[in-house]
């Protein structure tokens, strides 16, 4: 009987032990295997380093079903805390028979194959093991030589050489040569899953690895095929069409969905190609398909999640494998280099450093010395999104337009919770679509786009601000068009107040986001999430952009970014990537003012909530908050700016129509006198008032004095 091929067993019951070891709270885990909780959920010595703590203070704490300790700066889940009791480490780069071993003691101890919860005595630990001592590199001469003998066997044999890894915490890859069939019956069987989890899945990758290496670019020598994801842009049958003039495999991923189509397309090679020029031939590929494949997996040790079976999603496969289709020689592809000289593969196996076309992942921009013509040519000048007027300082009685908002930076507006901060967002969007001023401010837009993310606003509430935010712009415009015209309007003045509802259809685009879950752009540890590398992609895809708005900043962010700088800080810093798309938008998000800010009336950059490192690393800030003396009239003011010059506050207030319109300062100053004459006639009315009470309370009292006077002054009865 023929056996199974290794795809259809391997990783399986792993996957299933593990799962059902991680559904026992750490406790119930600790006792089966004798260590000891003691107060303060904490373990009184470590299982790994077996240290013995004495203060309460530290030690080896537990925390949401996981243990950490603070002297080895071990720790993980309760798989981990099992295997280190069985092999002395953690399963983070441990061998397939290390995970043996652990699911050994874990059936031991009555953990798994049902049998939780039974009474098991504890036998004596495990002493951890020695570390290997440290194995010679394998010689240039042999790691060439072995790449020789890899693209000749693929030539003449067909046969294309993958790594395979147990689990997605395992670094040691077990090397698979397989023939070109296997390969497509590999991709194109769906392995069972006992759990809807990806993460418990075996992987695999098209990566050859030098000898006694792990999982990672520093030890890859080739890559024998050409694999890629489609997570947007194409649907599954564009994507196949891209490949049609060579032989591959294409299978969904794990996401894919009937209206998301998310899959794989395994292109083989006709021989290995060096890790060193990966790059160019991923570039390529790249531009054949347009830009429709995902950035993300494009390093050469990319490893993938093995094809298995979702509940209740499609799934769907393709294998073009004609005998007249060829295999992809990278070799003949055009702008490729020649294969590489067996000495330079020597050269590249002594140099350990990465370079930017052997480390496509490197985060970095390239380095170089400054450029003369940053010294010598014209001065860039700086963009805005928004000028305001001002008095010109060369000539005396002028006026000219200076910036106010920067383009292509991170902006923030902050305000209390029902001050107006959303309608004004609002506005801006429509001002900036339309070329209206807003507040006074002239926006310098282009033609690009307006994304208007309102995370707590439905799409009704959405539609209702912006037509009253349209309304307010054509009114405006019909009476500034009037009082040109004498009162009249001209067919040329009808058309530009069609051209306003025109620009706002075709300029903005609203994103009432109340009630989705899941559009944080950090994760806890800061850093990108998936909602921020689709976001980025519909705006690549869908711009150019002047405008992204944000609001408010708390749906956006990761837990505890408020608490932490360093997690504001890579928030700060997600956003700035939303800059680097066509048009390169200014990024405005709204945030909210602290209690005590708001119970001062403080308008400066110390009255957002939260972290400094929030308004340390945006490099606009606005605040709004209402006059103490006076609630219906709002303060605007630009408490912090890094590329334009200080501004005097403005004063806003809300119309009829429940809109923001400026109020002009000598307004505000009328009524601030008002307000301060009210007072003052207020404090003498208080002060007669009392004067009053004090000359009547002072006649009373003479009145009394003089009853008793008299009272007393009658003469006596005769007895």
């Amino acid at each position: 009987m023929k056996p199974a091929p290794f795809w259809q067993t391997w990783g399986l019951a792993m996957n299933d032990w593990i799962h059902e070891l991680r559904r026992y709270p750490i406790e119930q885990v600790a006792k089966a295997l004798g260590l000891t909780v003691g107060r303060g959920n904490r373990f009184t010595e470590c299982p790994a380093c077996h240290h013995v703590f004495k203060s309460k203070r530290s030690g080896c704490t537990i925390f949401d079903n996981r243990w950490h300790c603070h002297k080895c700066e071990k720790g993980g889940d309760v798989v981990d805390l099992v295997a280190v009791v069985a092999i002395g480490k953690t399963l983070h780069g441990a061998t397939s028979e290390e995970y043996e071993a652990t699911r050994a003691e874990a059936a031991l101890r009555g953990l798994v194959d049902g049998k939780a919860g039974a009474t098991i005595t504890p036998r004596p630990r495990v002493a951890p093991k020695p570390l290997p001592a440290p194995e010679t590199k394998p010689s240039a001469e042999v790691l060439a030589e072995e790449l020789a003998a890899l693209q000749e066997a693929m030539r003449d044999d067909g046969r294309i050489a993958i790594c395979t890894f147990s689990h997605v915490t395992q670094t040691t890859p077990t090397r698979k040569d397989l023939t070109w069939p296997d390969l497509v019956d590999f991709a194109t069987t769906f392995q069972p899953t006992t759990a809807n989890v990806k993460d418990d899945l075996p992987l695999w990758s098209a990566t050859i690895y030098r000898p006694e290496t792990t999982r990672g670019k520093a030890g890859v020598l080739a890559v024998s095929c050409l694999a890629l994801d489609y997570d947007h842009g194409a649907t599954f049958d564009e994507g196949c069409a891209h490949w049609q003039d060579y032989q591959f495999v294409a299978h969904t991923s794990w996401s894919h969905t009937e209206k998301e189509h998310r899959y794989r397309i395994i292109v083989p090679l006709t021989s290995p190609i060096p890790a060193s020029q990966y790059a160019k031939l991923w570039d390529w590929a790249w531009k054949k398909t347009g830009g429709k494949i995902d950035e993300q997996p494009k390093d050469t040790s990319r490893g993938w999640f093995v094809p298995a079976l979702r509940p209740d999603k499609p799934r769907e496969t393709f294998v073009n494998n004609d005998k007249g289709t060829p295999f992809l020689d990278w070799s003949q592809l055009p702008d490729q280099e020649e294969p590489m000289p067996l000495e330079e593969v020597e050269e590249m196996a002594d140099d350990e450093t990465p370079t930017p076309e052997t480390d496509p992942g490197d985060p970095w921009p390239p380095m170089d010395l400054v450029p003369a013509e940053w010294l010598t040519g014209p001065k860039p000048k700086r963009e805005y999104l928004l000028k305001r007027d001002a008095a010109d300082p060369k000539q005396e009685g002028q006026r000219r337009w200076i910036g106010w908002l920067p383009r292509g930076k991170v902006a923030m507006l902050a305000a209390a919770g029902g001050t107006g901060k959303t309608m004004a967002l609002v506005q801006l969007a429509a001002c900036v679509a339309t070329g209206h001023r807003w507040f006074g401010y002239q926006p310098q837009s282009r033609t690009g786009r307006i994304l208007l993310a309102l995370g707590e606003e439905p799409p009704e509430e959405v539609a209702g601000r912006l037509s009253r935010a349209t309304d307010e712009i054509i009114n405006e415009l019909t009476e500034e068009l009037k009082r040109r015209g004498k009162g009249k309007l001209t067919e040329d003045d009808k058309q530009k107040v069609q051209l306003v509802r025109e620009r706002i259809c075709e300029r903005i685009v609203p994103w009432p986001l109340a009630g989705v879950p899941g559009v944080g752009l950090t994760d806890r540890e800061g850093k990108p999430t998936e909602p921020l590398k689709a976001l980025r992609r519909h705006l690549k895809e869908q711009g150019p952009w002047d405008l992204v708005i944000l609001d408010p900043m708390s749906r956006f962010m990761g837990p505890d970014t408020e608490r932490d700088n360093a997690l504001a800080t890579r928030f700060v810093a997600a956003l700035e990537s939303l800059v680097d798309v066509p048009g390169r938008p200014t990024v405005m998000v709204a945030h909210h003012v602290s209690q005590s800010a708001y119970q001062a009336g403080a308008i400066d950059q110390t009255a957002s909530r939260g972290v400094t490192g929030l308004v340390d690393g945006v490099r606009w800030q606005a605040v709004m908050a209402q006059e103490k003396d006076d609630q219906k009239l709002l303060r605007l003011k630009l408490a912090k700016t890094n590329y334009s010059a200080a501004a005097p506050e403005i004063h806003l207030e809300f119309n009829d129509n429940g809109v923001l319109r400026l109020v002009p300062e000598e307004d505000v100053e009328k009524r601030n006198n008002d307000a301060a004459d009210a007072k003052e006639d207020a404090a003498a009315e208080k002060a007669a008032r009392k004067t009053a009470r004090k000359e009547a309370r002072k006649e009373a009292r003479a009145k009394r004095k003089e009853a008793k006077a008299k009272s007393s002054a009658k003469p006596l009865c005769a007895s």
